[in-house]
């Protein structure tokens, strides 16, 4: 699936995950005061959310993605991928896999797969 076709797919795809995951915190008590206010913004105004369900619902159609591919898929960027993962592993709905070659870089990074929910339809 390529990114031009991406943003109908993940419209419809979007529609069937969760709003408003509960994320953790995503800043350190040691970092500095302007990357905990960074850190509220993009949680308080939706951002973090909608990141997080777009690499969900990529990672449960197509699971054993790699965070490059996904940041090709959406147009996020393979940094912010990364964190989001974060956050959907810290709420169980991610599990990381064999890490595999991206061809985008030639480095290795960590394939991701659903975490089957209780109560989901088979």
């Amino acid at each position: 699936m390529t990114r031009e076709n991406i943003t109908p797919w993940l419209d419809a795809e979007l529609t069937r995950y969760p709003q408003n995951l509960h994320l953790p915190p995503i800043a350190r008590d040691s970092d500095p005061d302007t990357s905990h206010e960074a850190a509220e913004h993009i949680t308080k105004d939706g951002s973090r959310d909608s990141q997080c369900q777009k690499i969900l619902a990529v990672i449960q159609t197509q699971p054993g993605i790699i965070p490059g591919e996904i940041a090709a898929q959406t147009g996020l960027l393979t940094h912010m991928v990364i964190k989001r993962i974060h956050d959907l592993e810290v709420k169980k709905l991610v599990k990381p896999g064999t890490p595999r070659v991206w061809s985008g870089t030639g480095k290795k990074q960590r394939s991701w797969f659903p975490v089957p929910q209780q109560g989901a339809l088979l």
